[in-house]
């Protein structure tokens, strides 16, 4: 659910359930985004990051974005999909033409939508046709073999939860660019953490919190209620802002500012209750093992060109770094 409304058919599964439905559907994907899951990934992050680096390491220049911070999340994503690697690019070139033709060009949103849909269609296809086996690591055989009250899991809503998690490629993405970003703006934060990579985990949550790459998320008010003095009323649309939770300075002092010392008592970077990002320890993983590898092997970069340096429009929920041309000392791979 949007605003403004992109009229498009169907639901994000489970995002736009409400309870208790939708943690049916939160239970088929949580065991393949477990914090044990994503332990047992830590190695594959890590080479891919490392692999990622490997290929400019020697050039001494690219752009962090396309060259790690995308790239990265997008393979993943693409393995989680059953997609080959190297679609990673046009896959999610699509989801930026969905998202930012929205406003302005519905029906060129939709297109683009209806291409990725298409991709995740031909997949689903082929696994209907050839079935699956132990070699298979993809979200496919998970959802195939689903149930949900005791039926399968119909196709529009296993194609609904492989969309949902096309889009988060871009948070990832932006979340660790733009912490690149600010930390080449504040040399002592970044001279801390090359000395002590132990703080990186806790990074990711203060980054999180700081910028909230994920802005808001959209609500239709169920019944008449009074909020903050104002009523909001059965059918309205309302944007519920995790970015403004985190800053709200009643919960987090001095709150404009990154703060590795600080306690955190529990951002809403992921969202909260029975909506909480199921890909929460995914993304804290991907964060630490691509600020570990630029930390560790290009950590003296510097923004080559700031005229260059490109962020998300205002027009979407997302927010951060798109663009981060960077130099560096060359090194071999």
């Amino acid at each position: 659910m949007t605003i403004p409304p992109l009229g498009q058919t169907g639901r994000l599964v489970p995002l736009e359930e409400d309870a208790p439905r939708n943690l049916k559907f939160r239970k088929l994907l949580s065991s393949f985004y477990s914090a044990g899951k994503v332990r047992e990934r830590m190695p594959e992050l890590r080479r891919l990051a490392r692999e990622s680096v490997d290929a400019v390491i020697s050039e001494g220049a690219c752009d962090l974005v396309t060259a790690l911070t995308l790239r990265v999340p997008g393979v993943v994503t693409m393995r989680d999909l059953g997609l080959p690697d190297d679609r990673w690019f046009e896959i999610d070139s699509l989801v930026h033409q969905a998202l930012l033709a929205a406003p302005h060009d519905l029906a060129g949103a939709r297109d683009h939508a209806q291409r990725i849909t298409m991709a995740l269609v031909e997949e689903l296809d082929v696994r209907r046709e050839y079935g699956t086996d132990t070699t298979d690591r993809s979200l496919f055989p998970l959802l195939l073999a689903g149930r949900v009250d005791g039926e399968p899991v119909s196709d529009e809503d296993i194609l609904s939860m492989l969309y949902l998690i096309l889009l988060g490629i871009d948070p990832v993405s932006s979340l660790t660019a733009t912490a690149l970003l600010h930390l080449e703006e504040h040399p002592s934060l970044r001279a801390r953490l090359i000395a002590d990579p132990a703080l990186i985990p806790r990074a990711a949550d203060e980054y999180l919190r700081w910028m909230s790459p994920v802005q808001g998320t959209a609500r239709t008010v169920a019944e008449h209620v009074e909020l903050g003095g104002r009523t909001l009323r059965a059918g309205e649309r309302v944007f519920v802002s995790w970015a403004s939770a985190n800053r709200d300075e009643a919960v987090f002092a001095d709150p404009d500012t990154v703060d590795l010392d600080r306690d955190i008592p529990g951002h809403l970077a992921f969202g909260a209750g029975s909506h909480y990002c199921l890909g929460a320890s995914l993304v804290r993983a991907l964060f630490t093992v691509m600020l570990e590898e630029v930390l560790t092997r290009i950590p003296d970069y510097r923004v080559s060109d700031r005229a260059a340096v490109t962020w998300f429009p205002d027009i979407t929920s997302f927010y951060g770094v798109t663009s981060l041309p960077v130099r560096f000392t060359p090194r071999s791979s």
